[in-house]
């Protein structure tokens, strides 16, 4: 019995041995902080990608929406991501758009971008390379078009591919959970996992759900990752010690509330009670089957010369009677700007 003992504590031993050697060869090979990076803490609004009347491209609508979302405060620029139609984007024209994103923006925020819309990994490792030479600061992995070999898909293995891709590349990375073609979402156990690199410093969070934004927080809390929810109901709750700030769709189009929430902080409860009504009431006016198109509308409302048209959705182009059914939702973006005392003309 005693010899028994002796040889599992061995190999027990031999286990945690083996263990920390791991650990620090993942380490050595990515140090828990690599560079002096850090991801912007704020409102980062998801730039929508602008369209010609006959479907094409339009990138000279980019300045516009970019100077709108500096004036209004915002952090950081999301371009390339569902809001911007990227599954509706070539190649070419996500690389053209992030291009054109970071030299309007020309180092006065930091710009972030999908990096990984190809169908298998050796692909999306290059393309990952290929956004993060656009000059964008972080390459954003999206989890639903991570390749995986089991359906349904599976969580150790999400976090596996994950971090095999960020193996393969070189630039800060960070993690949307979008929700088309597959949601999938992370655990706190595969948050630990993946920022224990250093490597990952941006997760866009879609579950809904504080219990799960504050466990992922605090999953990842020591390194240089930081989680802004995509939840409206989430961000108009007491402030959860941690967050990054806001990542979710009302900010494209009303980018100056949802900053001057964030700037109010932990202070920012009574104006939320204030404003939530109003705040779900435009949510659900635009957030239905006419967008992505009806978030155009709303910021041509807002004296934006954009295209309305889109190539994503069930709507992509509204007839008149659609964009009618809008236009009630002028006065209520009015009623909360000026909760802020802003005015809608941007």
């Amino acid at each position: 019995m005693e010899e028994s003992t002796t040889i599992f504590n061995e190999i027990h031993l031999l286990d945690v041995l083996q263990e920390e050697e791991r650990v620090a060869t993942m380490n050595q090979a990515h140090p828990a902080h690599p560079s002096s990076f850090q991801i912007s803490e704020g409102v980062w609004p998801v730039l929508p990608t602008s369209f010609k009347d006959n479907g094409d491209l339009d990138l000279g609508h980019i300045p516009e929406l970019v100077e709108f979302y500096l004036k209004a405060g915002c952090c950081g620029i999301f371009a390339v991501a569902g809001s911007g139609e990227m599954f509706n984007l070539s190649l070419e024209e996500r690389l053209e758009v992030a291009r054109t994103v970071v030299e309007t923006v020309g180092g006065r925020v930091q710009v972030i971008a999908s990096g990984n819309l190809t169908d298998d990994f050796e692909s999306q490792a290059d393309e990952i390379e290929q956004m993060k030479s656009t000059g964008v600061d972080a390459v954003i992995l999206i989890l639903s078009k991570v390749p995986l070999t089991k359906s349904p898909w599976d969580a150790d293995e999400l976090t596996e591919k994950v971090l095999a891709l960020a193996e393969r590349t070189t630039c800060p990375l960070g993690m949307y959970e979008c929700p088309s073609p597959e949601h999938r979402t992370l655990r706190p156990k595969d948050i630990r996992q993946i920022t224990a690199t250093g490597r990952f410093h941006f997760l866009k969070e879609t579950t809904e759900e504080r219990d799960n934004v504050e466990a992922k927080v605090q999953a990842g809390a020591g390194t240089p990752f930081r989680l802004f929810p995509a939840s409206m109901h989430v961000f108009l709750q007491q402030r959860i010690p941690g967050v990054g700030g806001f990542n979710g769709i009302i900010a494209n189009v009303i980018p100056e509330v949802l900053v001057h929430i964030d700037r109010l902080g932990d202070d920012s409860l009574a104006f939320c009670d204030k404003v939530r009504d109003r705040m779900k009431l435009l949510d659900r006016g635009f957030l239905n089957e006419l967008y992505p198109a009806s978030a155009k509308v709303l910021l041509r409302m807002r004296g934006l010369t954009l295209g309305i048209r889109a190539r994503a959705g069930k709507n992509p182009v509204l007839s008149p009677e659609q964009q009618a059914r809008l236009e009630p939702l002028k006065e209520v973006m009015e009623d909360l700007l000026s909760e802020c005392e802003v005015s809608l003309r941007a």
